[in-house]
């Protein structure tokens, strides 16, 4: 692997192959970030039931309810992710 890639636990190294943020706004972060980089398109969905099942909370189930966004910036995937409901808000 190059040494150029960040060193990880023994050593290693490691791609940054996925960047997640949590956003208030995810309409206007993702506007945001097209007008300063260029990126697009975006490509996105919701996070709530039935499709977004099973989610937890340190280990207990949880309710949650998000919008997500993604894009690829090179190599990289970039999320964009607003919560709408649920725990942890």
């Amino acid at each position: 692997m190059s040494p150029s890639l960040p060193t990880g636990i023994g050593g290693l190294h490691y791609p940054i192959v996925q960047v997640s943020l949590a956003v208030i706004d995810l309409d206007r972060t993702m506007e945001t970030y097209h007008r300063a980089f260029g990126w697009a398109p975006w490509n996105g969905a919701d996070h709530a039931l039935p499709q977004h099942h099973h989610a937890e909370l340190r280990g207990n189930p949880a309710h949650y309810v998000g919008r997500y966004v993604e894009v690829c910036a090179g190599e990289t995937s970039f999320e964009l992710v607003q919560p709408i409901e649920g725990q942890g808000l």
